[in-house]
């Protein structure tokens, strides 16, 4: 997605370990306070992921993109964290 519209990549790991998530941030460009990102994944079920990786992104304005949406746990906890979000199939 980045590639397509030219933009900057910031890349963000993700790992489990008893249930806990941990986000790694990836600083492999310089943003500026209150950059607008746009997260891009392939699946939402319950948000905790997005959840977190917006607490390792409280510098940046977010919005959610990803090709499917579960969302088994609702959009409102996401949407206090990102500006909006989006499934290209949503399952709500």
């Amino acid at each position: 997605v980045a590639d397509h519209f030219n933009l900057p990549l910031v890349q963000c790991l993700k790992t489990r370990s008893g249930g806990e998530v941990s986000i790694k941030y990836f600083d492999s460009v310089d943003l500026p306070y209150n950059s607008r990102l746009l997260v891009v994944d392939d699946i939402c079920d319950g948000g905790r992921t997005f959840m977190e990786l917006a607490s390792a992104l409280p510098f940046a304005n977010l919005d959610l993109y990803v090709t499917h949406g579960i969302f088994s746990k609702g959009k409102e906890e996401l949407l206090k964290q990102y500006d909006s979000v989006r499934a290209f199939e949503d399952w709500t």
